[in-house]
């Protein structure tokens, strides 16, 4: 009776211990496809950051034409004017 009690607590604890670790291998794995996922996320919005800071340089820039054009002909308009 002893030893059937050794051996089915034996085999339950390295039932136990067999779903432990594959549950522990699955959660790694899980953990590395998301960082997977993550990584050219990062990459993404980085690259989305560039370009909107780009997108917003060419628009000032394109502002500071259109006003220094209107300056001008203002005084364009001035001295025909006169």
């Amino acid at each position: 009776m002893d030893i059937l009690y050794i051996v089915i607590s034996l085999f339950f604890g390295f039932v136990i211990r067999s779903i432990r670790v594959s549950f522990s291998c699955l959660l790694k794995n899980k953990r590395i496809q998301e960082s997977r996922l993550e990584g050219p996320n990062f990459k993404n919005e980085n690259a989305l950051k560039k370009e909107t800071q780009l997108l917003i340089e060419s628009k000032e820039k394109a502002l500071n034409i259109v006003s220094k054009t209107e300056r001008e002909l203002k005084l364009e308009n001035l001295i025909l004017k006169i």
